[in-house]
């Protein structure tokens, strides 16, 4: 089971300090109400006994799923970032480790990697439908997430939050997306370095770009090849 530990922060709100429970470490399948409090969004969630102020609170905590073989790593963006580093990965080379700084990332890995998908091309599928809700609302939204299949509809299903003022936007995708993608991460991500990941949009953008260009480049050769051939016939 998991240690957790106490500390006193102050309310953003009000400034009351209070004592808040953390857990710098979750392991799974001991674990399964913390697992649980992730999925609902409230394990990092501070409310303020003495104003009512709700904000997630967002600390140091590595989850470890010992079954589906996967690591993350919750990194606060203001956190330095060798803190990292003291982590040993030691013989963790076939253990999926990722990086996410904020709820709704670590409950979207949790989601994706217990399905058994692969985050590269959930990204993929992800930056694609971006664009269809930025070209139907006519604006990009600010972040977005994947929630889960279809199975009845053979679906994927994101949200995207497209600013505070505007209702979230469900959007969904037929899965054979997915499976496209895979071949493509395949062809770029040939091995995983042994340390924790950022798999986000900006990845997913630099796989489509060089797809894009090893495209463009047999498509070069090919010309070049029909070519050579033609002026062989030709003499």
């Amino acid at each position: 089971m998991s240690k957790k530990m106490e500390k006193v922060v102050g309310c953003p709100s009000c400034g009351v300090l209070e004592p808040f429970i953390v857990y710098p470490s979750i392991m799974i399948p001991a674990d399964k109400k913390l697992r649980e409090q992730i999925l609902n969004e409230n394990l990092f969630l501070r409310r303020c006994e003495a104003c009512g102020y709700e904000v997630h609170m967002v600390y140091s905590c590595l989850y470890q799923d010992t079954i589906r073989k996967f690591m993350i790593y919750v990194r606060p963006q203001d956190e330095d970032q060798t803190i990292l580093e003291q982590i040993s990965v030691e013989g963790l080379e076939h253990i999926r480790k990722r990086i996410v700084s904020t709820v709704e990332e670590l409950k979207e890995k949790l989601l994706i990697f217990e399905a058994g998908l692969n985050d590269y091309a959930i990204e993929l599928v992800k930056t694609a439908l971006t664009q269809v809700v930025t070209s139907k609302w006519g604006i990009a939204p600010e972040k977005s997430f994947y929630c889960g299949l279809n199975n009845e509809k053979n679906t994927m299903e994101y949200v995207f939050y497209l600013n505070e003022e505007e209702a979230p936007v469900y959007q969904s995708m037929k899965i054979d997306v997915y499976h496209a993608s895979l071949p493509i991460v395949a062809s770029i991500i040939t091995q995983e370095p042994n340390m924790f990941l950022c798999v986000n949009s900006d990845v997913a953008n630099r796989i489509l770009k060089k797809h894009q260009k090893t495209q463009q480049m047999q498509k070069q050769e090919q010309q070049s090849d029909g070519n050579q051939q033609e002026n062989k016939s030709k003499d």
